[in-house]
């Protein structure tokens, strides 16, 4: 994470990784120091992790 810019371009990075890697799902990803989040996704489909102080919200939808 410490050699992209900023939140956005981060989660871009991670959302393309995902659909790359798990293909036939939608992926939305959210990063940043202050998320929080309300939303529907495929089940087993929902990552919410921290590194450092930094938020990463990653969900699939069909």
């Amino acid at each position: 994470m410490s050699t992209e810019t900023n939140e956005q371009e981060i989660a871009a990075k991670v959302k393309q990784h995902f659909e790359q890697k798990y293909h036939g799902l939608l992926w939305h990803c959210c990063v940043g120091r202050n998320v929080a989040c309300y939303v529907t996704h495929e089940q087993s489909k929902f990552l919410y992790f921290y590194i450092g102080q930094m938020a990463v919200v990653l969900f699939a939808t069909a």
